[in-house]
């Protein structure tokens, strides 16, 4: 769908520009700024769902719109890129989703809005009214408690789903404003908080997009967000904190074992699930330790029992705790949960900041709180609290997408098997929540893993940079895809690999010959 650009009635002029109303919000001011000669592109492994698009020099017209909810004192920031290079709009409207604790509207998103435009499509994204900048949250502070105890709740909601319901209804009246007709196609784009946004929108406002592509979907936060202090919850208890180089040891063990069951030698698990290596095999093995001055080091039960509750879930010795979201696979990088830092021969915890920072801000609901020595039954309590509070506000609300398979919509995930901070496991176990209540779900919503890949696009496996066009041809064409493929990163010495990734619960089987060719492999 080509256009000549905007309407001859409209420019790039906010007097020029009829309010775009959404119910419920108040439009506080609307600005628009005319961007000439532009350099829109997307670098390569920058653009999850995306691969590299060439530079494109262009015009476009940037509307921002501040708006409220009366009655709530919010400033909820939208921004709304539109082409006017004749000819440069393609008629789509491509919304764009953040990551961690950003909404949107911040450093690698405006990447995303670059590509959208580069290629040809409006594009918006949203601060959700949050205006801090550690996707961590170690600033979110400034917005998450209205006084210590008490959540700021309709913050804690516009960044959960309120701001993409509302800056997508402003996109389309602006659109419809701006070009003199309503969009053809619309669709989203995110991955991590910004694939959970995806899930959102397919669930909560199915009539928003036609397509959406999420990827290594934070689809439980609310239960992965405490859940994932399990491991520094085991140490402490303990008082036992393993050296890295024992964890690093016991992944490199678990790799080696398994790599050669898909038939190609890669440092790769093609099936992790497949892999049967046992931690305890290696309890006390001797090995020199970076940590310890290059001198020997055993490996501790700690670190075994680590490793294990990793791979398995469970933990012998802890029999009572059930894990709500599943853990990571034997290619998880073990040091992600159960980071420590030695120093003089001593060994403290260090966790991941973003999930202390949900816990510290959204479960004690205090600043200044710190796990310190957490009791089992303290972190009990936090785990249980913050799976049933914040459910119906960011968690998945149940395993029904009716609604998006009744509109024609269509969802592509895909998600890394060695994704240390979103098990890939829990976005199987939504699938397979909406495959027991629809045999049909395969028509509308599809899920890829991506062996050895890491959370978004790092680590040693192939990313699917044709996500986005797969999911426009589903859209648009009617074709389904069965396969996507995907190329590594280059490593040190500059190679990638190229492997097919299969419509779960398909997988990619080597055929033999040479396995960097995507005809060596084939879904089964």
């Amino acid at each position: 769908m080509a256009h000549t650009g905007p309407s001859p009635v409209l420019s790039c002029s906010a007097a020029l520009i009829p309010r775009p109303t959404v119910f419920g919000a108040s439009i506080l001011s609307l600005t628009a700024s005319l961007v000439k000669d532009y350099t829109a592109q997307s670098p390569p492994f920058m653009n999850p769902n995306h691969g590299t698009i060439p530079p494109v020099i262009l015009d476009f017209c940037n509307i921002t719109i501040h708006h409220t909810h009366p009655g709530t004192n919010d400033d909820v920031v939208s921004q709304i890129w539109l082409p006017t290079s004749n000819g440069s709009f393609n008629g789509r409207l491509q919304g764009v989703g953040g990551g961690g604790f950003i909404a949107g509207l911040y450093d690698y998103m405006f990447i995303e809005m670059d590509a959208a435009i580069a290629e040809g499509y409006a594009a918006v994204s949203s601060n959700a009214g949050i205006y801090t900048t550690d996707v961590n949250g170690g600033d979110a502070d400034q917005w998450a408690l209205l006084s210590p105890g008490n959540v700021n709740y309709n913050a804690l909601r516009n960044f959960a789903s309120q701001s993409l319901y509302d800056m997508t209804i402003l996109a389309k009246d602006i659109i419809k404003s701006y070009y003199g007709e309503a969009l053809k196609y619309s669709y989203f784009s995110g991955c991590s908080n910004g694939g959970r946004q995806g899930y959102v929108l397919a669930q909560r406002f199915p009539e928003l997009y036609d397509g959406i592509a999420a990827c290594a979907p934070a689809i439980f936060w609310n239960e992965v967000l405490v859940e994932g202090h399990w491991a520094q919850q085991f140490m402490t208890e303990r008082n036992e904190f393993p050296r890295p180089c024992e964890l690093d040891y016991l992944h490199l063990a678990a790799i080696a074992a398994c790599d050669e069951l898909d038939g190609v030698k890669d440092g790769i698990l093609q099936n992790p699930d497949s892999c049967t290596f046992v931690a305890s095999s290696v309890l006390d093995q001797s090995i020199v330790c970076p940590e310890a001055g290059n001198k020997t080091v055993k490996i501790s039960q700690t670190a075994v029992d680590i490793a294990h509750a990793t791979w398995t879930g469970y933990l012998p010795q802890y029999a009572e705790v059930e894990f709500q979201t599943p853990t990571g696979g034997f290619d998880v990088d073990l040091k992600f949960l159960a980071g420590t830092n030695c120093s003089n021969g001593t060994c403290v915890g260090v966790a991941s900041p973003f999930v202390p920072n949900w816990m510290r801000l959204f479960v004690a609901k205090d600043k200044d709180w710190k796990p310190g020595n957490l009791t089992r039954q303290d972190f009990e309590k936090m785990r249980m609290f913050s799976s049933r509070e914040y459910q119906s506000v960011i968690g998945i609300l149940d395993y029904d997408l009716g609604g998006f398979k009744e509109r024609g919509g269509k969802l592509i995930t895909y998600h890394g098997t060695s994704d240390p901070a979103v098990p890939y496991k829990s976005t199987l176990r939504f699938y397979q929540g909406v495959q027991a209540h629809d045999a049909s779900v395969a028509d509308y919503y599809r899920v890829f893993l991506a062996p050895g890949l890491g959370h978004a696009i790092g680590g040693l496996g192939a990313y699917p940079n044709t996500t986005f066009h797969a999911l426009v041809d589903w859209v648009e064409k009617g074709i389904a895809p069965d396969s996507l493929q995907a190329t590594s990163q280059p490593d040190a010495n500059n190679k990638t690999i190229n492997r097919v990734l299969c419509a779960w619960p398909k997988q990619a089987n080597f055929t033999g010959g040479n396995a960097n060719e995507f005809t060596s492999w084939t879904c089964v």
